[in-house]
């Protein structure tokens, strides 16, 4: 989703599983992404907004690690699963640091039961 604020977000999906449901794809089978460096107008209603899915569809953060608010969005979105930055995920070969965080965001996702992707 490129959308930043709640109404839209939600219109979005809700045509987006319309249209699914119209050509017999099944809820369950749908990710959407919000994209973690993206201007969220209010985290904390975004999540409200979104917690409702109940395992219908699966919420992604995708890019975490690129944007200023990775740990918030991450906390008010409670996404199923978040798509590690290319940037952090190249550099943890060489760098310690990068390293460091990507096993860090891997620990949480295994506290909080979610998916960590590296792209």
């Amino acid at each position: 989703l490129h959308y930043v604020d709640a109404p839209s977000c939600i219109e979005a999906v809700r045509a987006t599983l319309g249209r699914a449901s119209a050509v017999g794809l099944a809820s369950e089978h749908l990710m959407f992404e919000v994209i973690e460096c993206a201007r969220i107008a209010d985290p904390a209603a975004l999540g409200a907004a979104l917690s409702g899915r109940s395992g219908a569809w699966r919420l992604l953060l995708d890019d975490f690690g690129r944007g200023p608010s990775g740990l918030e969005i991450l906390e008010k979105l409670r996404p199923d699963g978040v798509k590690l930055d290319r940037l952090l995920v190249d550099g943890a070969a060489e760098n310690a640091a990068s390293r460091a965080i990507v096993r860090k965001v891997v620990e949480i996702a295994r506290a909080h039961d979610f998916i960590v992707y590296a792209k």
